[in-house]
């Protein structure tokens, strides 16, 4: 597992990078040892939509999806640089209206990527991965879930009623075409999730689980430090922030399930975290902070700190009432989603006995879902 020393080490590359920010695509990977691309594209540099990607990145979600509308339309562009644009606007016309059916666009937009073979293969595992995580980004909207594995080659990858499932053998398939730490983190992030929150599990499996869950967290971190040492500006990025947001998740649940030392470290893990997100501007960042400071109340609620826990559930009511555009935000998504679909499972009861911990947390919860039904 990572220690702070490995988080100040990236860290430091970080800050050494962001003058090459705007030369560098913001989710350039290393290519595996022995992968090869499929198309005669060699060099992605050129084909980065770099006003789009630092657009997003600065939060200005509206002039991002200007720019990407822009690329698409023009006929001049390449296959290769229309398809940068579709991975990187996946999700951010959703943070701008609050409209699903643009997650359900970008969908279908990803899944064209994939199967363009003028495409670059490190782009198409990319966007497999994207498409891995689009439940879990929408705030596990059943309609997405649909939509993902409503046709082949997707449908193949489908575990009848378990988004979970689905989601790790999509990862898989992007990780099998070019191993990333994305897909890595993702993967163990729901092994571990699903040890935990499934009930009637066995033993058995719940081990296995565990076992995957840090066997991919260890792959993943390894990974993330050859990425970073290719491409510096890779940890200013918003797809080192989401290794970072399920990083911590992961050592979270692994704390709960394992012990040992992710029990004595996870809290300086979402510490460290939180100081990380205090640079980043992006409406994704903002998602990915409220799911985060969730999960770390979920754990101290685990190892029995409830003063702390109610701290945690606190401040995410506060932020909660600060959002500016609340239909927009993944977490209030997922809040309504739990409690209109799922309200008798494990999310939603987690959620219920956290109201019993902070009645700031059960107000402003209350007001998004009855925002939400009207």
């Amino acid at each position: 597992m990572f220690n702070r020393t490995a988080w100040v080490s990236l860290a430091i590359i970080a800050g050494l990078c962001l003058v090459a920010l705007a030369l560098e695509f913001w989710y350039v990977l290393v290519i595996a040892p022995g992968s090869t691309a499929t198309s005669s594209i060699l060099d992605i540099t050129p084909y980065i939509p770099q006003q789009l990607v630092q657009a997003k990145l600065a939060g200005n979600d509206a002039a991002a999806v200007a720019q990407y509308q822009a690329i698409i339309a023009d006929p001049s562009k390449v296959s290769e640089e229309k398809a940068l644009a579709t991975v990187n606007i996946a999700n951010v016309r959703f943070h701008l209206t609050g409209d699903i059916s643009y997650t359900l666009q970008d969908i279908q937009n990803l899944k064209n990527v994939v199967a363009d073979k003028t495409v670059t293969l490190r782009t198409r595992a990319t966007a497999i991965s994207i498409l891995a995580t689009m439940y879990n980004n929408s705030g596990r909207n059943p309609q997405v879930f649909t939509e993902l594995y409503k046709d082949a080659p997707f449908s193949a990858y489908l575990v009848p009623g378990n988004p979970e499932l689905s989601a790790i053998n999509l990862a898989k398939w992007s990780y099998s075409l070019r191993p990333t730490s994305l897909a890595a983190i993702y993967i163990a992030q729901i092994y571990a999730a699903q040890a935990l929150e499934v009930s009637g599990m066995s033993a058995t499996t719940t081990t296995s689980y565990v076992g995957l869950a840090e066997a991919n967290l260890k792959k993943a971190e390894t990974l993330v430090n050859q990425e970073a040492a290719a491409n510096p500006s890779y940890v200013a990025s918003d797809r080192y922030l989401t290794f970072r947001t399920w990083h911590a998740i992961t050592v979270g649940y692994l704390a709960v399930e394992k012990g040992g030392a992710y029990e004595s470290e996870y809290r300086q893990e979402f510490n460290d975290y939180f100081v990380y997100m205090q640079s980043q501007q992006s409406s994704h960042s903002a998602d990915e902070l409220l799911f985060t400071r969730f999960h770390f109340a979920q754990t101290l609620g685990e190892d029995k700190d409830v003063q702390t826990e109610k701290a945690q559930l606190d401040i995410i009511a506060k932020n909660l009432g600060n959002l500016a555009n609340p239909k927009g935000n993944s977490f209030v998504a997922f809040l309504n989603n739990e409690h209109t679909y799922r309200p008798t499972g494990f999310k939603w009861r987690t959620i219920l006995n956290m109201f019993t911990i902070s009645s700031d947390f059960k107000s402003a919860v209350g007001k998004l879902v009855s925002a939400a039904e009207q």
